[in-house]
C-alpha cells in the first residue's frame, strides 16, 4: 500500500483552493518593467558588466564554479560572479522592482526560481524567472518535492508565469538555442563525464508541458539530433528527452516516459498482450532499489490495475485487451527499459539529471 501525505491533506483542505491561493498570491515584477530589466541583463552580458552578472554556486562546496567561470569566459567572453548566498541578487532585484521587502512589508514569503536554470547567467536574475511565493506553497515547488500533486502545481505555476512573460521567455529560448551548441561542446570537452548532464540541464530551452500530454514524439523546432540539443523540461523529478526517427519529445518523469514510449510503440504496430510481453517481460520492471512489494510488472490488464500503481487514465488498447502501464520506475529498472527500447526500436532516452 502506498501513502501520499499530500493526498491525505487534501481530504481536509481543497487542493484546488490551495493551488489557487498559491497562484493568486505570487508577487512578481510588472511585465512591462520586466522587459526593460531583461533588455538590461542582455546588454550587461553583451558588454561584460561583470559587477551585474551572477549565477548560483555549482556543486557541493562550489566545486563546479571554476569550470563554469572558465566556460563563460571562453564561450561568451564574460566574467561572472557567484551569488554570495545563492539568492542575494534575485532577492534584491525583486525587492527593488516590486516595492516589497522580506520581513518588513511581506512575511512568510520566499524567492522562487520558476524554471530553475540557476547556473545560467541569463536566468539566475532574469525578471521572468524569479518571484516571491508564499512559503506554505513551498512543498509543491521545493527541489525535494515529488509526486503527481507537485507536478500538477508546478505545471500550473509555470504556465501562469509563461502567460505573463511569454515574449521574454520566447526571446530567451531563441537566445539560448543559438548559444547552446558552443556551451555543450565546451562542457563535453572539459566536464567530468558523470557530471555533464548536471551542467547541461541549466542551459535548456524552457518548455511548458501539459500533464495530460499524450501526443508522442511530436517534432520540436530547434531540437534535431544533428546538434544534440537537450530541450527538456526543468522538473523536480528526473525528466527525460526521447529521440526517435529524428524527432524529440520531453517528459517530466521516468514513469511518464515509459508510458509515452510504449504508447508510441503500440501506435506503430498492433500487438497482442503476449507479443508485447515478449518484448517487455516482467523482469524488466524488477525494482531492486525500492521496498515496493506490489506488482512487479511493466504492464497489467486494465481491470486488474489500480490508481496508485498504474496509469489508469491512460489506457493502451492492444489487439486483444486493454492494459495499464506501471508507475514504479527508478534508476535501476528504468535502465533495463532504456536498453530494450534502444535495441528493439532505436529509441534513445536521455535522463536530464
Amino acid at each position: 500500500m502506498k501513502l501520499d501525505s499530500y493526498e491525505q491533506f487534501f481530504e481536509i483542505v481543497s487542493k484546488d483552493k490551495l493551488f489557487k491561493f498559491g497562484l493568486d498570491n505570487i508577487i512578481s515584477i510588472d511585465a512591462e518593467h520586466a522587459k526593460k530589466l531583461w533588455d538590461e541583463l542582455k546588454t550587461n552580458v553583451s558588454q561584460n558588466v561583470n559587477s551585474k552578472l551572477f549565477i548560483r554556486s555549482s556543486g557541493r562546496d562550489g566545486k563546479g564554479n571554476d569550470l563554469l567561470k572558465a566556460m563563460y569566459k571562453d564561450v561568451l567572453g564574460i566574467d561572472i560572479e557567484i551569488d554570495p548566498t545563492n539568492n542575494t541578487k534575485p532577492t534584491q532585484l525583486l525587492e527593488r522592482n516590486t516595492g516589497y521587502r522580506k520581513n518588513e512589508s511581506i512575511f512568510n514569503y520566499q524567492v522562487s526560481h520558476v524554471f530553475g536554470l540557476t547556473k545560467n547567467v541569463f536566468c539566475f536574475t532574469a525578471p521572468w524567472n524569479i518571484v516571491f511565493i508564499p512559503k506554505i506553497i513551498d512543498p509543491f515547488t521545493g527541489h525535494e518535492a515529488k509526486g503527481e500533486y507537485v507536478e500538477e502545481f508546478q505545471i500550473q505555476f509555470q504556465k501562469y508565469i509563461y502567460s505573463k512573460y511569454k515574449e521574454l521567455i520566447d526571446d530567451y529560448n531563441c537566445l539560448i538555442r543559438s548559444k547552446y551548441p558552443e556551451i555543450q561542446s565546451y562542457l563535453e570537452k572539459n566536464a567530468e563525464p558523470k557530471k555533464l548532464k548536471d551542467y547541461l540541464k541549466d542551459f535548456q530551452e524552457i518548455k511548458i508541458l501539459e500533464k495530460s500530454e499524450t501526443v508522442p514524439f511530436k517534432e520540436k523546432k530547434g531540437c534535431s539530433l544533428d546538434n544534440k540539443k537537450l530541450c527538456g523540461m526543468k522538473g523536480r523529478r528526473i525528466a527525460c528527452n526521447v529521440n526517435y526517427n529524428g524527432t524529440q519529445e520531453s517528459y517530466s518523469s521516468m514513469s511518464r516516459t515509459v508510458l509515452e514510449v510504449i504508447k508510441t510503440i503500440c501506435t506503430k504496430v498492433q500487438y497482442t498482450e503476449k507479443e508485447l510481453r515478449d518484448i517487455f517481460p516482467d523482469s524488466v520492471a524488477k525494482n531492486v532499489e525500492s521496498g515496493y512489494s506490489g506488482f512487479k510488472t511493466v504492464f497489467i490488464e486494465e481491470k486488474q490495475a489500480n490508481d496508485h500503481d498504474f496509469f489508469t487514465k491512460d489506457i493502451i488498447h492492444l489487439k486483444d485487451k486493454a492494459i495499464a502501464i506501471s508507475k514504479q520506475w527508478n534508476v535501476s529498472n528504468f535502465r533495463n527499459f532504456k536498453q530494450i527500447v534502444k535495441e528493439e526500436f532505436n529509441i534513445n532516452i536521455i535522463e536530464l539529471v
